[in-house]
């Protein structure tokens, strides 16, 4: 499962009770490159258009009914970009040392080989971001 490959995996498993749901099908809503002194700081802000399955009850009583990603790359080695993305539906694979997006609707893809990968979730209600959970 992708948790493993986060900087801080064992935050992400007691959110979803075990059941992680997988990086398909996301919202792409932002990529943003920085250059860094030791390789590329690379940010992705993705959603899950509604909550996922296994998603804490608490945040459907709060209105929440969607969820954001963010995967931030502090320095990458290796980035290795084909087309141009848009805001629609990305797939996500990240491993060991790995990070791959694509985009099947524009032929998009990106592939990233980096250290540890931090994330964030943040429920989400539409129009308003709750605080952060460090992943």
């Amino acid at each position: 499962m992708w948790p493993q490959f986060l900087a801080n995996p064992q935050a992400i498993m007691p959110v979803f009770h075990g059941q992680v749901p997988p990086l398909q099908n996301l919202i792409l809503r932002e990529l943003k490159s920085r250059p860094q002194e030791n390789g590329e700081q690379l940010t992705l802000l993705l959603e899950w258009p509604s909550l996922p399955k296994g998603s804490p009850a608490r945040w459907r009583d709060k209105g929440y009914a969607a969820l954001q990603l963010v995967l931030s790359v502090p320095a990458t080695q290796s980035i290795q970009r084909s087309g141009v993305f848009c805001h629609e539906s990305v797939n996500v694979s990240l491993t060991e040392g790995d990070l791959f997006v694509e985009q099947p609707s524009t032929a998009a893809s990106l592939h990233v080989q980096a250290g540890p990968v931090d994330g964030r979730l943040s429920p989400y209600d539409g129009d308003h971001i709750h605080h952060g959970i460090r992943i």
